[in-house]
Formats: C-alpha cells, structure tokens, sequence
C-alpha cells in the first residue's frame, strides 16, 4: 500500500469518528442528556445574574436595615428623659398646693399651709439634712417653684441627696448636668447606674439610651434593650416604645413584629403619644396583629387629641376611608331593603347550618329512628 493510500484511510476513518462523535451529541442533545452550547451559555449567564441579584438584594437590605437603625436610635433618643419639671411634676403639685403630707406626715403636723411649707423644706434640709426634702428643694429652684429659679443651687441640693443615696437626687443630677455645656459623662453614668439600682425606672431607660447610642459607654444593643425590658417592666412607658422600636429591627433583640407592637400597645395604654401613634399602624397594617382599621382609627385619635400633627392627619385620611367603605358596603349589599349581615353575622350563620346539616344527614336521620343517639 502506498504511502498516499495509508494517509486517505487515515482521513477517512478520522471523518467517520468525527460524524459518529458529531450524531451521538446530536442525539444526546435532542434527548436533553447534555445542554448546546447556547444553552450552556445561556444556563451561566442566569447563573451569574442570580448571583449577582441576590448579592444585590443582599446589599440593599443591610442597607435599609442600617438606615431602620439610625432611625429607630434617632426615635429612641427622643424618647429619653430630658425634661426635669416633667420628670418631677407630682413633687411641683404638691408644693404648689402645699401639701406634703405623703412625704413628710410627722414634720408636716408642726407646720402650717401655705409659705411655711417652703420654710418647713429648708429647715428639714439645712437643718435636718433629709434627703427628701433636699430633693424637693433642688426641682423647686430649676422650676422656680414658690422660689427664684437657680440652677447652681438646685445642683446643690440634688448632690447634697444624692450622696445620701436618694435615687430620685442622683436621677435628677444626672439630667441636670446633661443640659450644662460641658457635661461629665462618667459622673453622669455613676448617677444613672446607682439610681437604676435602686430600680429608677426614669433613670434606668435613660441609661440604656446611653448604651445605645454609645453615650457616655461603650455602644451596647443588647444591654441597652435589657436596661429598656427592665424599666418598661417598672410600668416606664418611655421604655416600653424604645423597646418596641429596639424589636421592630432586632436591634440588641430577635426581630418580632409581634412584640414590637405589644410594647407600643403597653405603652399606648399609659397614653404615650408615640405608643399610641404606632400601635394604630401595627393595627393599620396588620403588622405583628391583626388589621383593624377601626381599632387604629381610636388609637390616631387619642394621639390626635394630645397634639401630635402627624396622628391627625392619620384621622383625617382614615375616617374619610373608613366613612366610604362602610357608605359603598350600604348601597352595594342592599337585597330586598335588607343590609348585607357582618362578616361575624354570616360565619355565626354558616357554623349553626353546619351544625345542622351534620345532625340531619341520611346517616344520623337513620340512627335516631333505629333509637341510636
């Protein structure tokens, strides 16, 4: 066999391998064993893009959970503690109204009404050193209750209190100096810390907004929103919404729309204005309970009705809302002068029909006249 003879065998046996080869692909192609290289390309390409939506969805929710944070610690901040006379309004009605009695029943008996309740406090705190009414004394010069208002003296009187131990003087102390233009955050912190011993709860929740926003300590969620469940607790209604908001984006928390909204539900009870305000939209949007528009509409109202701008133009938008679905349920569900039963109405209906259709099916009907049961 000549050379050239041996050289277009070999041609021909590779062209046969090569169409066997190319008709098996083919056939395993066409029975989907292995993708074309289109599809493969293609198959990559979604591959890639998932990837890389998911790296994005990724992204975008840390992104809106970071922005839920600085919100959510910008709403807890305000929920602190910053206004004395508020904090102590019970002991500014009492002065006023000249009536320590709760306070001071044995010493009160030798003092008559009127100014000389302003001359009983002083000699029980310069004379008799009492804590209490060191304390008092120091609310009545920063309100300027019954006295000349005097910031450096009602410090004074505070510390005086507060170095006996008096939990309400350390609280109190601590918020004034908050307000000086060069506060000592360690001293401020001591104060809050031995008052929350002593279980304050105003001083308490205003600890845990310093462990939050890494005031005055070392940034800590998780203290913070046990600082937050104590006070709230102790019935503090400021710490019940920061521990709803803490819940509403697991911040020192586990995320649950079901305890945020029962902790804005708690703290609505007590008429706090931002309780009251998200309580009604947990309810507006059925977030951690059940939708109740009406339930909602109450709780816009009370909010309303103590200031809050935003609540009534909630009130507005849902009474008109709520006046148009009750007027189309009307006009659409008449039959025969009749108004369409409530939903309530119409299960309670469909329950006592299944009750009767199960004691009168063909089966019950033959045993009761067998004399079964």
């Amino acid at each position: 066999m000549t050379t050239q003879k041996k050289i277009d065998e070999m041609y021909t046996q590779q062209a046969q391998l090569e169409a066997a080869y190319q008709a098996e692909m083919e056939r395993l192609i066409e029975t989907d064993i292995i993708p074309t290289v289109e599809e493969d390309i293609a198959f990559d390409k979604v591959i890639d893009l998932t990837e890389e939506s998911r790296r994005r969805e990724a992204e975008e929710l840390e992104n809106t959970r970071k922005k839920a944070q600085e919100v959510s610690e910008e709403l807890i901040a305000a929920q602190k503690y910053t206004n004395l006379t508020e904090v102590n309004n019970d002991i500014v009605d009492m002065v006023e109204n000249s009536d320590l009695t709760d306070m001071f029943p044995n010493e009160v008996m030798d003092y008559s009404k009127g100014s000389d309740t302003m001359l009983m406090l002083f000699d029980l705190a310069d004379n008799a050193k009492n804590a209490e009414a060191q304390n008092i004394l120091g609310v009545c010069y920063f309100s300027g209750t019954n006295v000349m208002p005097d910031l450096q003296k009602s410090m004074e009187y505070f510390r005086d209190a507060a170095e006996q131990g008096h939990s309400g003087a350390m609280r109190n102390l601590a918020i004034v100096m908050e307000t000086t233009p060069t506060p000592d955050k360690n001293e401020i912190i001591s104060l809050y810390e031995k008052a929350s011993e002593q279980n304050d709860a105003y001083a308490i929740n205003n600890l845990a907004v310093a462990y939050l926003t890494g005031d005055g300590v070392k940034k800590d969620t998780k203290q913070a929103a046990k600082l937050f469940e104590k006070a709230a607790g102790l019935g503090d209604d400021y710490a019940m919404v920061n521990l709803a908001y803490c819940y509403s984006i697991g911040n020192g928390v586990k995320y649950s729309e079901k305890e945020a909204f029962k902790m804005f539900e708690k703290a609505a009870e007590k008429g706090n204005i931002e309780g009251l305000r998200n309580a009604a939209e947990c309810l507006l949007a059925g977030k951690g309970t059940k939708q109740d528009l009406e339930a909602a509409l109450n709780y816009f109202s009370k909010a309303a009705k103590l200031g809050d701008i935003k609540s009534q133009e909630r009130v507005e938008e849902l009474s008109g809302k709520l006046s148009g679905m009750k007027h189309e349920d009307v006009e659409v569900n008449k039959t025969n002068g009749q108004q369409k039963k409530s939903l309530s109405e119409v299960l309670e209906m469909a329950k006592e029909a299944a009750e009767y259709d199960k004691n009168n099916s063909p089966e019950k009907t033959a045993h009761k006249e067998k004399g079964g049961r």
